[in-house]
């Protein structure tokens, strides 16, 4: 039965991530971005993001997302059990310890909020860490140091976008969350968590891990970054695999660590694919590329695909022309 969710699973991020495949041209940019565009473009994309996740236009996707949560639904907390104790088994968690764990690096505030700079303490909370925004800065942060230092109009606007995206994900997955209102695996009352849709402003603050397991924030956040830099970087054939293996051991920590259920993450990917989408759109610029670049360099594709005999991974590689 688990093969059979993971081989379903797969079916989605394939449907997902099938369009991406097409995008093979480079992104020619012109101009820089203005420092702080992302916020208030991000907030001015909400409708698009809408119009982008239009029912109407996406109805078997619609229908795919649908029937794969209410699977996952309906063994959610076998599926955690398992994860578990395989995560026990490999000595990632213990009955003391749920990996999660991190150490202080330093301590500062953003108001009177906590804004601390922490790191991972073993392998569990470094797979954790992936979706917890520690990695989206870094990959903006690089774009844009290398950027502004080479003046690569590329590597400036791609950060620029996926800061753009990054706060579309958010607005998006915080007030999903609050509609949805589902427990935490680590706060449930009962076998799949409660739920308790619009909790109410004062007592979704209160206690936010009791109301915010559906969607996954940290994987919107994820497929958000990873599909901006994917479709920026289509030159760059190993950000598609790295990127993917990636969520994958994310999606695990977080089963492992009970933050979240299985059925949490397709409605993430979901939305972190739109959201970035719905940026590039708008930013990234038209069709064009060198030919001699495409011609001079290699390139390759992959998907994974299912049959009657199991699964495996469709890889195409292009030798380059001279």
């Amino acid at each position: 039965m688990l093969r059979l969710r993971f081989l379903r699973f797969l079916m989605f991020l394939h449907f997902f991530h099938s369009p991406l495949l097409a995008a093979q041209d480079i992104p020619i940019y012109t101009s820089k971005p203005k420092i702080y565009d992302f916020l208030p473009q991000a907030v001015s994309d909400v409708p698009d993001f809408l119009t982008h996740a239009d029912p109407r236009e996406h109805a078997v996707g619609y229908i795919q997302l649908g029937l794969l949560t209410a699977g996952l639904l309906r063994y959610d907390q076998d599926i955690l059990i398992g994860s578990q104790e395989i995560a026990r088994r490999w000595n990632l968690i213990s009955e003391s310890e749920s990996g999660t764990g991190s150490r202080l690096v330093y301590r500062t505030k953003i108001g009177t909020a906590d804004a601390d700079l922490r790191l991972p303490r073993g392998l569990n909370s470094s797979m954790y860490f992936i979706g917890d925004g520690l990695s989206t800065i870094a990959i903006l942060g690089g774009l844009s140091t290398f950027g502004a230092l080479t003046d690569d109009l590329r590597a400036l606007n791609t950060a620029s976008q996926i800061a753009e995206s990054t706060v579309l994900t958010g607005l998006v997955v915080i007030t999903s969350k609050y509609s949805f209102g589902r427990q935490s695996p680590n706060q449930r009352t009962r076998n799949g968590g409660e739920w308790h849709p619009m909790p109410g402003p004062v007592t979704y603050l209160k206690h936010v891990s009791n109301y915010d397991a559906f969607p996954s924030g940290h994987v919107a956040t994820a497929m958000s970054t990873l599909t901006v830099l994917a479709e920026n970087y289509i030159d760059t054939p190993w950000i598609k695999p790295v990127g993917y293996g990636a969520i994958g051991l994310l999606m695990f920590s977080m089963l492992n660590n009970g933050v979240h259920w299985a059925a949490d993450y397709p409605l993430g990917i979901a939305i972190g694919f739109t959201a970035a989408e719905t940026v590039l759109q708008k930013r990234k610029p038209g069709a064009q590329a060198s030919a001699a670049l495409r011609g001079d360099r290699s390139s390759m594709e992959w998907s994974p695909f299912i049959s009657e005999s199991g699964l495996g991974l469709s890889v195409h590689y292009e030798f380059p022309s001279h």
